[in-house]
């Protein structure tokens, strides 16, 4: 299998003098002795830092078709650490004539993401069958905090909203298939207080940030010198026909030195693209959230 021999020769090019190693593993992921109770394997690594030990490995099942890759802090694979990309095995059927066709197996990616201190850490991306992106998710310390999307097989925008320790919070979006608002819901602790359906002869467009909000938020915070804490703000602000962002105010605080802060960074938000109701640009009121941490 070509991907097989791909994944073993970008093993070895890691680090071309750490050798390689195979170990069988139960359906725990766990290292066993007898590979007729195997439900895969692992190849890996053990490359040496300053300070510790990483094993980086490519999982595979006894098909010998790749199942992850990625790296641990310890010799049972339990510690994940780093980036990790997730495969799946597809089988695509490929019409030839009206008689005859061929089925080609391929891997593709599944999900991709980065786990720190054991726990899932950033934006986790899943994808479809065919490689497109399917769900973006967002965690802090395993926990689904921050941007949610949701996109459907033609890379079209489904859903979009945002999370605090695993509850829906703020503004959530359902679109249409042409990107028309379908659905408008509003969260406050995962349940949901007010919903606004808009029906398909009013064609609708929230605004809606074409660059990184979040980056922009953060890197204005850093900047800012506020004392070390930690904890989630929902903020409001409204985002005028023009793009322009203003009226800031939090709904949802955990420090009034850090609310200030990010009250600020939000009116001082380079322009949005402006929501727009059929066909005319209109202000539209948003809600955000944000989880902040500045203590480790």
């Amino acid at each position: 299998m070509t991907f097989f021999f791909s994944i073993v020769v970008f093993l070895f090019a890691c680090n071309a003098y750490a050798q390689i190693h195979k170990t069988f593993i139960d359906g725990g992921g766990w290292p066993i002795k007898d590979s007729t109770k195997a439900d895969g394997y692992i190849l890996y690594q053990v490359l040496l830092t300053e300070t510790d030990s990483i094993w980086s490995v490519v999982k595979f099942d006894m098909h010998n078709v790749p199942v992850l890759k990625g790296s641990y802090l310890d010799a049972q694979f339990s510690k994940p650490y780093g980036k990790f990309t997730y495969y799946q095995k597809v089988v695509r059927q490929k019409k030839i004539d009206a008689d005859h066709s061929s089925i080609d197996t391929l891997i593709e990616m599944q999900r991709t993401g980065v786990y720190n201190n054991l726990q899932r850490q950033g934006a986790w991306m899943d994808y479809y069958a065919d490689g497109t992106k399917h769900i973006l998710t967002t965690f802090e310390n395993g926990e689904l905090n921050g941007l949610y999307e949701e996109y459907n097989s033609d890379g079209s925008l489904l859903k979009r909203g945002n999370y605090i320790k695993n509850l829906k919070e703020g503004d959530w979006y359902v679109f249409r298939s042409d990107s028309t608002l379908e659905t408008y819901y509003k969260f406050k602790h995962g349940y949901p207080i007010s919903t606004t359906e808009y029906h398909e002869n009013e064609i609708v467009y929230s605004a809606y940030a074409d660059f990184d909000f979040n980056r922009h938020i953060t890197r204005y915070l850093k900047k800012a010198g506020l004392p070390p804490m930690k904890g989630d703000v929902v903020v409001t602000f409204t985002v005028d026909e023009n793009g322009k962002v203003s009226k800031a105010e939090t709904a949802m605080g955990i420090d009034p030195i850090l609310d200030k802060a990010i009250i600020e960074a939000v009116n001082q938000s380079p322009k949005w693209v402006p929501a727009k109701r059929n066909g005319k640009r209109v202000e539209q009121k948003v809600s955000y959230a944000i989880s902040y941490n500045s203590v480790n």
